[in-house]
Parts: C-alpha cells; structure tokens; sequence
C-alpha cells in the first residue's frame, strides 16, 4: 500500500496537529506500508491558478531550492523513520503529488486540492484535526471543505457533531500519546506546589493572553509561585519578566516533570495534545471547558475546567491546587491513569481499518 499525507507546510517548528500526521507515517512505514509526506512551498489554491507561468515557474525555483538545501525535514524536532519519503513541492497540484492508494489532507487548504485529485492518486480521507477558521479564515471556505467527498477522521467528539450539524458522516479516532518520551521522571508528591507551567501561542484561540493574567493573579496571593511558559513563538515583551520562557524547547519531557501544575487557557482546542503529554508526566491539569478539553477527563476527578476567558475562575482553580496539596496529587495520579488508554498502537488500527474499508 502507498499512503501519501499532505502538510499545510513545511513544520519548521514543532505542533502537535504535525506530531500527529508523522507518528501515523512512523506507524504506518513500520507496517511494511510505504508513505510521502509533500510540504508545499505555497497552498493557496484560487491565488496559485490564477497566477500566471512566470509566477507558478518561480514557485517551483523556490521549491526546488529548498529541496537543495534540505530546508524542509522535521527530523530536527521530531524522530522521523528514515523510510518515510519527504518532498517539498511548489504547490498541491496533482502533477507534483505521487499515485497512491490513499491520500490524506490534514488541513482545509490542502482538502481543496485533495478534492480535485484524479482517482490515481488514492481514495480520498481529510484528517480534521480542528475547526480552522483561524488568522481571519472564510469559515464557507472551511465548512465547504467539510462538505466535500472525502472520508473524514475527525480526533474528538465536539468535531464529529459538527461534521454530523454539516450531515457528513465521519469515523472518531482519538490521538494515541507517544509514551516512550512524555512520562513521570519526578515523583508527583515531591514536586514544588507552586511550580506551574503553561504553553504560550499567539493564536488568540489559544488564550494565552488570559493563562498569564490568571497566573498574575495567582502571584498576588502566592508570590513564591514559579512558571515556567513554552512555545514556537519568540518571548513578547508585554509577558512579564519573572516568568521563565522557553523558545523551541528541546527539554519539555523535564518542563512537564519540573511542574505541579499545567494550565491550558483556549478557547477552542482540537484536542488539546500539550494537555495529555502533561498529565502523562505527572501534572495536574487546569483547562477551560472547551472542544477537545471536555473529551476526556472527569471534573474535579482528574482535571479540572473552568469556564473560557474566565481569568478569575483559572486563578482561583490553580490557588486551590497549589494550596491543597493532597488534591494536586490525587488529580495527577488519576490524570495520569486516564490518557494511558491512548495509544498509537489502537489510534492505528483503527485508521488502518478505515482505509483499508472506505
């Protein structure tokens, strides 16, 4: 079998949606299937038509470029199989994308392209990681891509019902979690109470904005309170000093393990991938009541949720936690239980299963 997946880009930096795609082709290249991944160099599909030859030729100088310079692997974040294929091509024509017997999209852009593929580049799947309407997206543009003739793999529940809101039938398979790199080093009980951490985004989906107004807060009636933020975004200067920032952290595994406590501040959230990689390396969890956030994990339980753009409600959830220690400890030992039921192993059966049956 060829599989061929189509990234929105280059992945440069690390995300979790890019984690995702390229443990399913570790998994799938591990079967004995063989697996391209294509990076465009642009995606834009209405803008590249319209452009003329002399335009699509200089796309093609850049992409050839990269190519040459090998300015495009993931291999400098992620442990890629070497028998996974990568390419970089000028755009998501299907001149420049291989005959397959599948071929996945894993963004709205890329869908678009995936929907105008001959037969011979694969059945067609769209892996929906998350409702894109970011950075000002058409959200007809985006819903339009739900509608196409694709078999859909959605990764949470709240994107089913949306699929479902849309009349498009699709298949839920949840995340596995790579354990072989995110799990307890530090005893949950030894650890600072007061040690938080949290991943910063500038997407203002993410609510970073109102994690650090909440742990501001927390500072006022904790002052010995240590965060620690992380992210693939340069450290702005409006975050205040006395939070440490890590940029591109090659060490999170120890980030997480260093922490009590792990916020999470979305507004809306796919499924929430930097969530479960903390829970498996012992912290215990704050999140607000959104998407992929309210898929698993039972309040006050194994986590805890608290309303969106609710900064007070956060503060008060993560003074608790740190000021009640026994409560801290038994939510990350019942956290770290729950997302032990997510494995690769079953998220790629189950995937393999679909692709082989749709």
């Amino acid at each position: 079998m060829k599989v061929t997946f189509l990234l929105p880009a280059r992945g440069l930096v690390p995300t979790g949606g890019y984690k995702v795609v390229l443990e399913y082709a570790n998994k799938m290249v591990a079967d004995n299937i063989d697996v391209t991944l294509i990076y465009p160099f642009d995606l834009k599909r209405n803008k590249i038509l319209a452009e003329g030859w002399l335009g699509k030729l200089r796309l093609c100088k850049k992409a050839l470029t990269k190519t040459l310079k090998k300015q495009y692997s993931v291999n400098a974040w992620f442990k890629l199989d070497s028998r996974v294929r990568e390419k970089v091509v000028p755009y998501l024509h299907h001149w420049f994308i291989p005959d397959a017997d599948v071929v996945f999209a894993t963004a709205w852009e890329t869908a678009e392209w995936v929907n105008t593929f001959p037969d011979r580049k694969g059945k067609k799947f769209y892996l929906v990681q998350h409702y894109e309407d970011w950075y000002g997206t058409d959200k007809e543009a985006v819903d339009a891509t739900w509608k196409m003739p694709l078999n859909k793999v959605v990764i949470a529940t709240w994107l089913q019902e949306y699929a479902e809101s849309l009349g498009q039938p699709s298949v839920l398979i949840r995340n596995g979690l790579n354990f072989k790199d995110y799990y307890i080093e530090t005893p949950i009980a030894t650890r600072p109470r007061h040690h938080v951490s949290m991943l910063y985004h500038d997407l203002e989906i993410k609510g970073s904005v109102y994690g650090i107004r909440a742990l501001e807060q927390v500072k006022k009636e904790i002052p010995e309170l240590e965060v620690t933020l992380f992210g693939t975004f340069e450290k702005p200067d409006w975050i205040p000093e006395w939070m440490a920032y890590h940029y591109v952290p090659k060490n999170l595994r120890d980030i997480y393990n260093s922490s009590s406590i792990f916020i999470s501040a979305s507004i809306e959230e796919g499924w929430g991938l930097p969530r479960a990689e903390a829970m498996q390396c012992g912290c215990a969890v704050v999140l607000t009541a959104t998407g992929g956030h309210l898929d698993y994990g039972t309040q006050g339980v194994d986590c805890i949720f608290t309303p969106v753009r609710d900064v007070d409600a956060m503060a008060n959830a993560i003074t608790d936690l740190i000021r009640n220690d026994d409560k801290r400890i038994a939510i990350a030992k019942a956290g770290n239980q729950t997302v032990q039921q997510f494995t690769w192993e079953s998220a790629y059966g189950r995937i393999k299963e679909y692709m082989q049956q749709a």
